[in-house]
């Protein structure tokens, strides 16, 4: 048996290991076999930051010194933990010497947290799935919020009050972001938005400098759902662009926002209530009142019951709903966009509406030259809870924003072995791919690789891989951990 097959590929495992030592973190394995082009090797692994490099060292300055201990700084803001801090961060998944596709989530799940990379498990299959549709498998994915976050960004369903042109007042169930939460989250004085934008920048500028070493450079950001749109309007804004509002100030002025209380919903679910003068829970006494029970949040058709007894007595109770009148229309907000979000499609950069980041100037002085389109698509959770057509449809129907600028030669160059279906005009089709282990730790184990949600939290410090439901651990053994 000769031994020139197991020492070719000895040698070609040392060389992998010295380059990405370099930081460089995809290696493509073919040792002469007929192997697909582009095929990864499986000791592939993300080396991370090389800190003699300037660039990457400003990137690692970044994180270090200003990048916020999130679950303290919300616990001042807030009064409690939005944020969960036992793993800490969940900064990104790169592949930073050469990617095309740049996207951003909400926040990490658990098997993300656990392995310390986003985009993993349900959602880390489902976009590696949509980047390979494009041709790419390397991309660079991140967090609105780097650090998981308890409920959800916003409060879906919330109870607004607005008034029509005759004065009379109606509700409306819709997406809304308190106060607290808006000023750490979006606005520019805080020391999270100001650190994630200079972590946009800072790969927004990584990708301009692989261009100019002839390396591929970024032309799609990809956003999924309201967390990581209203990032992308927050970082747009900072850089000197315009980005309107799905509610218009016009349409703030008409509306106020009542003092609610987020009631658990099962899972990572809240429910938003409207509150009395007194603090109660106003959906109750409505359902005491007239149904002769209490609402159990946990379910659907008491959430459903709960809006149409608010909806159908509003007048009635109107006089004891709780309102602040605070903001500067004295309608609750500081911005219209906490109702509804930013609108990505009224963005304007240098005067000129767009959808494309060319033009914008970043701090160090920096233009863009070419054109890298953002995109928005649901939040992962509601694409999941679609059917496959259903969910097919909505990005395919997202993407079709793309169509004037690929007419007039935008493109993203297929990876080796890979095929960009998107310019091939073939329809997009949900579905999930496997993780390349170019994303992860060398030697992480695979079941922190996989592209399926196969993980439950167990309380704060403890994440169960491999099952969904609720882990059973005797509680002095957990202790003695």
């Amino acid at each position: 048996m000769s031994i020139l097959p197991w020492l070719h590929r000895s040698l070609s495992l040392i060389l992998a290991l010295s380059l990405t030592q370099l930081g460089q973190a995809a290696l493509y394995y073919n040792d002469g076999e007929s192997l697909p082009g582009g095929k990864i090797a499986s000791w592939s692994s993300d080396s991370g930051l090389n800190p003699n490099n300037p660039l990457d060292r400003e990137l690692l300055d970044i994180y270090a010194t200003q990048y916020p201990f999130m679950p303290g700084y919300s616990k001042e803001l807030l009064g409690k933990d939005k944020f969960r801090g036992d793993f800490g961060p969940t900064l990104w998944r790169a592949v930073l010497e050469q990617f095309q596709i740049i996207g951003m989530g909400q926040d990490a799940t658990h098997i993300a947290e656990a392995s310390g990379r986003t985009a993993t498990a349900g959602f880390g299959g489902r976009v590696t799935q949509f980047m390979e549709y494009f041709g790419a498998v390397n991309g660079v994915w991140l967090n609105a919020f780097a650090n998981t976050i308890k409920g959800q960004y916003g409060a879906y369903g919330s109870p607004i009050v607005y008034f029509d042109n005759k004065g009379q007042p109606q509700v409306k169930y819709t997406g809304f972001v308190d106060t607290p939460l808006w000023m750490m989250s979006q606005d520019l004085t805080s020391p999270m938005v100001e650190a994630r934008n200079n972590i946009i920048e800072w790969i927004l500028r990584k990708s301009l400098d692989n261009e100019q070493r002839g390396s591929t450079s970024a032309k799609l950001f990809a956003l999924f759902g309201g967390a990581a749109r209203d990032a992308m309007a927050s970082f747009i804004i900072s850089r000197g662009g315009k980005v309107g509002t799905r509610t218009s100030e016009v349409q703030a002025k008409k509306t106020q926002v009542p003092e609610m209380k987020l009631m658990y919903a099962g899972g990572n679910n809240e429910f938003p209530v409207p509150l009395n003068k007194e603090g109660k829970d106003l959906y109750q006494e409505l359902a005491k009142k007239y149904e002769g029970r209490r609402l159990n949040y946990k379910k659907a058709e008491d959430q459903s019951l709960a809006q149409n007894l608010l909806r159908k007595h509003l007048s009635e109770v109107l006089g004891e709903m709780a309102f602040t009148y605070g903001g500067p229309n004295r309608n609750g907000m500081i911005h219209a966009a906490q109702l509804g979000g930013y609108d990505l499609w009224n963005v304007e950069i240098n005067g000129e509406k767009t959808i494309s980041l060319k033009g914008l100037r970043l701090s160090d002085g920096t233009t863009i030259k070419h054109d890298i389109l953002f995109v928005q698509f649901p939040h992962p959770s509601a694409l999941s809870r679609m059917s496959k057509e259903d969910a097919s449809s909505s990005v395919n129907k997202a993407l079709k924003v793309l169509e004037p600028y690929a007419k007039k030669g935008w493109k993203i160059t297929p990876e080796d072995g890979l095929r960009n279906k998107y310019a091939a005009g073939v329809p997009y089709v949900y579905g999930r791919t496997d993780i390349g282990p170019q994303n992860y730790d060398f030697g992480a184990p695979r079941n922190r690789m996989v592209p399926v949600s196969s993980a439950v939290r167990n309380g704060s410090n403890k994440i169960t891989i491999g099952i969904r439901d609720p882990a059973k651990f005797p509680s002095e053994d957990v202790k003695a951990i």
